[in-house]
């Protein structure tokens, strides 16, 4: 249901039975309709790697070739893009983990050809201005089954 910095608020003021009573009130929930715990499922997929100030552009992983690779992440657990990015067969020669929501600046990054960094943190450069050799790799959180459409279904507003 409600996870992360969300939950942790929700859960100040309530608890998170009396949270969800609220909710199944205020949405006109029935019992009957409320998902089981592990009735979803997520998952990540990435999209291509695009170029922080030229979106359009797409970096050939193929042309990678003899490049020195880095990646920086400051997100909650960075290992897991960096073996994302690996993953993809993209020899990282550094790789550096900022603390989570850290304010990403030109200085935190490596000195490579092509640096790669999440959307979460791209967005902390303005204007990508003078930024030609980083790159984003997008994410997309997969939940199945169909989560909106199992809320539009059971949720009366």
């Amino acid at each position: 249901m409600v996870s992360g910095r969300l939950k942790n608020k929700i859960n100040g003021y309530c608890s998170t039975f009396q949270m969800t009573d609220w909710i199944d009130k205020a949405f006109d929930i029935k019992e009957t309709k409320r998902p089981s715990e592990n009735m979803f499922a997520s998952h990540i997929e990435t999209g291509q790697i695009y170029r922080l100030n030229k979106p359009s552009e797409k970096l050939d992983l193929a042309g990678l070739g003899n490049q020195t690779v880095a990646a920086v992440a400051g997100i909650a657990k960075p290992e897991r893009f960096f073996n994302t990015l690996r993953s993809m067969n993209i020899a990282l020669k550094q790789t550096v983990a900022l603390p989570d929501h850290a304010d990403i600046t030109v200085a935190d990054l490596p000195d490579a050809d092509v640096v790669i960094i999440t959307e979460k943190d791209a967005v902390k450069f303005s204007d990508g201005h003078g930024l030609n050799h980083v790159w984003v790799l997008p994410v997309y959180a997969i939940i199945e089954p169909d989560l909106a459409a199992f809320v539009s279904a059971n949720v009366s507003i």
